[in-house]
Formats: structure tokens, sequence, C-alpha cells
């Protein structure tokens, strides 16, 4: 009962065929998935394989189905091996019992620019043509219309340039139909009244990562019980929101693939990176973009792939849209390497801080804890200058000489770190400090930053020793930290952060990874308990001050500030 396409072999066959001859650029989830359904082809109890729905398919697509966008706009859709296997895997198999397709739902991951939506939107053509359902309801469904309109306009410009389809399909804002059949395809989105009533014949659901609440896949799910044939297609590229829909289904698609659950009506087909390290080869995006250097160019993405890797602030959004690596993922916000390579310029302070303008802040420790004072000098040139300072109580610093291995009693030899006496570090010798300094080389300090801890102490000695209205509370949240890491970080990516080597400093911004939320927010973490990044927190809020006033420091930077600090 099994038949075949040409050459006597199906493209599941093909495809497993050039998997086995290039299976380092292919992902371990799609390798073991093509290789189930070929060994299906000739083993399966309950399915066969039907040549006449799988290459009726292929053959409708590649002959009705016009490409809209890019350097193939207007031109036949052309299916490369992988899609021509998916789609012989979702129309090919049938119950032998039953005649009923096999396939109700599909999980389809793909790294962004392959193709996804032009896929379904031929797909979903081909269904509203080809497969004699009376009455058919088709839906290309998503959180946002906006999203959900991407297939449907696509499927409408399939039509617009082929004569045949457009004599055979009625279009309308919001509608297609195929009166023959009084069948239809049309969008619609997590907000729309409809959704309740539904009976589906097929339902695209794009970018299902995107959706944070599973209650529209079950609506969905449950109205396309009604009906033998039906399909939910669901297809994305990994997303940053976490415990959703797509991560449930995600996980599903692994125990099925893993036999732990048993769905013989499931498909999943997954690209992806198999393990977080393996980004870091180009050679290895190969298994999350099956469409490389087709409808994805290579060097733009290998541009991007480039910038990521220099720029830790990058990776979350590259690893997501291209990796299929959950963004979530901590990453470091400086390497070693970089930190030694660049911003290792050295200045006299002697000569180079003099009557410069500055800001100011301060990451103090509820205790006994690292901290941190940062003085911020910006330049015409767009380089800053970093003055870092730190302060720990000294019993504390050699507890953690001792447990850290960390060389405080060195530093402090060096001047780069003040120990104060104590159990927990005196707020007064901060004061004294950044008073000092201030002084010591003239800077017009123009404002003051701190988050909450002790604020109303630090503000009242502040003013007492004539900072008045140059101080600020800091919000130390999210909202207000991720835009300033976003700003800042490629300020160090392209050398234009001058902190003169600072021992202190440079090992707090070793330390320091970023944590992103589904929003694309940032927010800076120690890499270990033991590890500090009390001077990169310092930095942000100084830089906050200076991002507050920016406008205000082309004005003080001419003759009209000069007695500002008077």
């Amino acid at each position: 009962m099994i038949e075949k396409t040409i050459n006597n072999k199906t493209n599941l066959e093909l495809y497993n065929e050039w998997i086995k001859k290039n299976e380092d650029i292919v992902c371990l989830k799609i390798k073991k998935i093509v290789s189930n359904l070929v060994n299906e082809l000739k083993n399966s109890k309950r399915f066969y394989f039907n040549k006449k729905q799988a290459s009726g398919a292929i053959i409708f697509i590649e002959r009705f189905c016009h490409l809209s966008t890019g350097e193939y706009a207007g031109q036949n859709f052309k299916l490369e091996l992988w899609q021509k296997a998916f789609i012989e895997a979702l129309f090919g198999f049938y119950e032998k019992e039953t005649n009923i397709r096999r396939f109700k739902e599909a999980l389809l991951v793909v790294g962004r620019g392959n193709g996804k939506s032009t896929l379904a939107s031929a797909i979903a053509l081909k269904c509203l043509l080809l497969d004699n359902e009376k009455r058919a309801s088709i839906y290309t469904v998503a959180t946002k219309k906006e999203q959900a309109k991407i297939i449907f306009d696509e499927v409408k410009s399939m039509i617009r340039q082929e004569e045949w389809l457009n004599s055979k399909l009625k279009i309308t804002r919001d509608k297609i139909e195929f009166l023959r059949d009084w069948s239809h395809f049309q969008p619609l989105a997590s907000e729309d009244k409809t959704l309740d009533g539904l009976n589906p014949y097929v339902v695209i659901l794009d970018e299902l990562a995107a959706m944070k609440k599973r209650d529209l896949y079950d609506v969905i799910k449950s109205a396309t019980s009604k009906r033998k044939n039906t399909l939910m297609l669901l297809i994305t590229t990994s997303g940053s929101t976490r415990e959703s829909i797509y991560d449930e289904r995600y996980e599903y698609a692994e125990k099925v693939l893993n036999n732990i659950y048993q769905n013989d009506n499931f498909l999943p087909w997954i690209y992806e990176l198999d393990n977080f390290n393996e980004w870091k080869k180009f050679k290895n995006l190969y298994k999350a973009n099956p469409n490389l250097g087709i409808s994805k160019n290579i060097e733009k993405l290998k541009e991007e792939w480039k910038t990521a890797i220099n720029q830790p602030l990058q990776q979350p959004s590259f690893l997501t849209r291209h990796c299929n690596i959950a963004s979530l993922q901590e990453t470091s916000l400086f390497n070693f390497g970089s930190l030694q390579e660049k911003n290792n310029k050295n200045v006299n302070l002697e000569d180079y801080l003099k009557n410069k303008y500055c800001t100011v802040g301060i990451d103090l420790s509820q205790t006994m804890d690292l901290t941190a004072v940062v003085i911020l000098i910006p330049e015409k040139t767009g380089e800053f200058f970093i003055l870092p300072h730190f302060f720990i109580p000294r019993e504390r610093a050699y507890e953690n000489e001792k447990e850290d291995k960390v060389l405080y009693s060195v530093w402090e030899k060096q001047g780069y770190i003040t120990f104060t006496l104590g159990s927990a570090v005196n707020r007064d010798e901060i004061i004294d400090y950044i008073i000092k300094t201030i002084k010591k080389y003239n800077l017009i300090c123009v404002k003051i930053g701190y988050d909450r801890y002790y604020a109303d102490y630090i503000k009242e000695k502040l003013e007492q020793n004539g900072f008045s209205n140059r101080t600020e509370i800091v919000t130390n949240g999210i909202y207000t930290i991720s835009p300033l890491i976003k700003s800042i970080a490629p300020l160090f990516y392209d050398d234009k952060i001058i902190y003169n080597n600072h021992p202190i400093f440079k090992w707090n911004l070793d330390n320091t990874k970023l944590i992103t939320d589904s929003k694309e927010n940032v927010m800076p973490i120690k890499k270990s308990s033991r590890k500090r990044i009390d001077g990169f927190m310092a930095l942000l809020f100084a830089y906050k001050m200076y991002i507050n006033n920016e406008q205000h420091f082309k004005i003080y930077q001419t003759d009209i500030g000069k007695n500002f600090n008077d």
C-alpha cells in the first residue's frame, strides 16, 4: 500500500538520505522525526502513505503559488527538500482503517527568515482548494490581528498573482471565499468575539511563542474536534515568554519524540541548536535555519552573529530569533578577553580630571558587604571616564580574602579600596571620599544618584556639605535599569569607556551576567552568590544622572556653567 514519488523514493526518504550526509548541520529532533517517519513508510501497521495526496500538495504549491516578497517576488514557490518532506509528512499519512488523515496537529519551529509564513500560506491555499471539504472554515490565528493578517495577506497576494486561483476564489477585505464548496479563509485574533462557536477545518496558529496564555489554543483545539480531517498547524520561532502554551507544546513534542507520550496524530518538526554553546560556531546555525542561503541571507546572519559574539547584550535576542534558544538564558555582559583588549586606556588623573563636569553613583551595601562609588565624566569625544572606588569593613575584607581568594589587601595598599572600621561600612567615610575627591580635582558635580538604602542619611549629609538639589534616588527596578544597560553596554563594546584598568571595577564587570524577561528587558545579576557587581551598579546610577541631565551638560561645559559649583 506504500506508494512512491520521483526516482521511486519519497521526499521523506530523500531528505533522510541528505540528513545522513550532512548530519553535522541537522539537529537531533529533525533527525529523529524524519527517521521515524521513513521507518513507518514500510513498517507501520496503522498507517499508509498516500502518494496522490502527498505529491498533489507539492505539485499544487509549486505550480500555483507565487512568492510576494524579497528578491524572488513573482516567481513560483519552489519548495526546498525539507519543505517537501514536511508537506509529505503532513498530508501523506493516512489511517488504514478509516482513511482519515493521520496528523491532526503539527508544531513547526524554525528560525526567523526561513519562510514559515510563506509555507503556511501555501498550505492554507492547498487545504482550501484541493481537499474537497464542504463548508470548510480555515483560519490563521494570532494574538493580534496584525500578526494574523501576515499569512492572510500572503495568501491574497498568491491568489492575485495566479489567474487560475483568481478565477476560483473571491477576495474581500477580511475573507477569501471558495464559493464552489462554500468554504472560506480568514484571519482571527485572540480578542475577536467570534472565536467561540467556531467549526474550523484547518487552523494556523502563527507565532505560538508570542501567546502568553493557553486560552486561545484551548478554544481552537476544542473546536477542531468537530471534524474528521482537521489540522492545527502551529508555526513559530522560539520566544522568551516562559510557562506559556509554546513551552507546553514544545515539552509535549519532546516527550512524543522520546516515546514518553504516545500520540500518533501529533507531528513535531523542530529546527533548533542542540545545546546552548553550539551557537558560537557559525556552521551550527544551519540546524535552526534550513533555508539559510535561500530565503535567509548568509552574510546578513553572519554579521548579526559576529555582533552577538562581541556584544553579549545582543545575545538573548539573537539566540531566540536565529537559534530557537529561549532568551531567558543568562548571558555574561562582558567576557574577560574583551575586557583585556578594550577600554584599557590609562590617563594621568591630575592632568585629566581637573575642572571636569561629573555625575556620581553610589551603590551602598546594607550592612557589611562591598560598597562602590563611581564618578562619571562625559567627554565631548563621546568617551566616558570612570573613577571607581570601593569600601568594605576591614574584618569582612579579611574573611572574603580567605573564602573568595580575592586580593582585597593588595587592592587596599594600591589605593583602590578603603577598609572601614566596624562591622558595617561607615557611611560618613563614603561621603568624605566623594567630597574630598571632588575638591581635589576641582570637579563640577552635576548630580549624585544612589539607591534607596540609607537615602535620607546620604541626602542630608551631602546637602550639609554644599550639594543641595544635586542628589537623587535611582529606582533599582528593571524598567529603570534595563534601558541604562542597553545604552551603556555599546560604549564598552566600542572602546569608549576609560577606567584606568581599575582591578576591582574590572572584576565587577567580569562578574556581571544578564537575565532577560519576556519583553527583552535585561537585569544584571551576579555570576554566583560570592561574586560582586556593586561597581557596575554604581556606574549605572551615575550614568542615569548623566542621561537625566544630558542636555544640561552642553550648557555646563560652556562658559555659562563655570561658576556652577561655586
